[in-house]
């Protein structure tokens, strides 16, 4: 019997959370789980009608660049943010060729090395939940530091997620964590609230379920939405787009 097995809820530190990102840019098992792969295409169209994504456009917190391929294949120029150097890496490999990409930067600490006021269109793409808490605001201040004046960001998170249920526990060392690495869970409520002090102007923020692409999206969109008539569920996404005054 193992004697110094004790399960405890895990601290996250930017190692820890850099060691979990590093290991997922390295397991394309995950590839089909990741929120931009899966509804990025509904989350532009919902952009387009309110903006026409011309311009400098950034995917902070980009990951594995699958948001910023949906953009380069409409023909739309972007670049990305990422603090995991493996991410970064395998976002440079897949698009060195595509002459729309402009490039992606590593971030390893507040402020980054991008210019201030230097993009008209800012995504923050299922990265909030998941910012450390005593980086938020400092986040967030990053955010508007290097949106131009009248330039916007879209936020999209989980909507009121029960943090509780995505816990998993380690058997080996008793570690206790969200099987996705969320810290945050997110109302429309305290989204609006924490974008408004942050000093954004807010032109949306709404519960939602951005549709899944293809045919097998689509009759999966139908019947979660019968579902969630019927037994009256809340709706499973958050957005928030905010324009920089």
């Amino acid at each position: 019997m193992e004697n110094n097995f004790t399960p405890h809820e895990i601290v996250w530190t930017y190692e820890k959370v850099s060691r979990f990102w590093n290991y997922l840019a390295h397991n394309k098992a995950y590839e089909d789980t990741f929120f931009s792969k899966q509804v990025g295409d509904a989350i532009i169209k919902t952009i387009l009608a309110y903006h026409d994504l011309r311009g400098d456009i950034l995917d902070y917190g980009c990951g594995h660049g699958h948001l910023l391929w949906k953009l380069l294949k409409r023909g739309i120029p972007a670049e990305g943010l990422d603090f995991s150097e493996d991410s970064v890496k395998l976002i440079e490999r897949k698009f060195c060729k595509e002459k729309l990409f402009k490039g992606v930067t590593l971030a390893k600490e507040l402020p980054t090395s991008l210019e201030s006021d230097k993009f008209d269109f800012v995504f923050f793409i299922a990265a909030i939940e998941h910012v450390l808490t005593e980086d938020l605001r400092k986040t967030l201040r990053e955010i508007h530091r290097i949106t131009r004046n009248g330039g916007y960001v879209f936020v999209a998170t989980a909507n009121e997620e029960n943090l509780e249920m995505q816990k998993i526990l380690c058997p080996e060392c008793g570690c206790i964590f969200h099987k996705v690495q969320h810290i945050s869970s997110w109302t429309r409520s305290s989204l609006s609230s924490v974008m408004k002090d942050s000093s954004f102007s807010e032109v949306l923020c709404a519960a939602t379920r951005l549709r899944e692409s293809g045919v097998s999206g689509l009759l999966r969109h139908i019947m979660i939405n019968i579902e969630l008539k019927v037994f009256r569920k809340k709706q499973p996404h958050l957005i928030y787009i905010g324009r920089k005054q």
